[in-house]
């Protein structure tokens, strides 16, 4: 876990705590606190997911995540984030990633949240096997095309 003044970022085995991570984030000049959890998902009919497997290197992945929401602070005036994400296996419906935004309105949380999240995707090394009935496989993580992410 990394943190800086109004930022934690961090790589966890053990589940997300969203009720932890929502009242860190909550401060006084937050008129707006906006949660995001990214949980796994059943695949299509026929391709049924029984977990997705999440590998990272902390010391490489916590500094990109903590880039990121330095960014994401500054550019929307931030008065908190939080960006915390599973590694190992992580069952369906399990929450996989958590970012959490305060601001003073909403506009710049839903922003910030929605850019960190694409970012994120984008950026951070952390790499994902999903594993249905059918096998494993290694899956890239579907970011927002290149002129979205601004």
């Amino acid at each position: 876990m990394l943190e800086a003044a109004g930022l934690r970022v961090g790589l966890q085995a053990e589940p997300i705590d969203l009720l932890a991570g929502r009242d860190w984030a909550a401060c006084p000049g937050a008129g707006a606190v906006l949660s995001f959890e990214g949980t796994t998902r059943d695949g299509p009919p026929g391709e049924r997911v029984l977990r997705l497997e999440y590998e990272a290197y902390a010391a490489m992945a916590e500094p990109v995540l903590l880039a990121l929401a330095t960014e994401a602070k500054a550019r929307w005036g931030l008065e908190r984030a939080l960006v915390l994400h599973r590694t190992g296996a992580v069952a369906v419906g399990e929450v996989s990633v958590l970012v959490v935004v305060a601001a003073a309105h909403r506009r710049e949380a839903y922003a910030a949240s929605a850019w960190l999240m694409d970012r994120l995707k984008a950026e951070a090394p952390i790499w994902k096997r999903e594993l249905t009935e059918q096998g494993a496989a290694w899956r890239a993580n579907a970011g927002a095309p290149p002129e979205e992410l601004g």
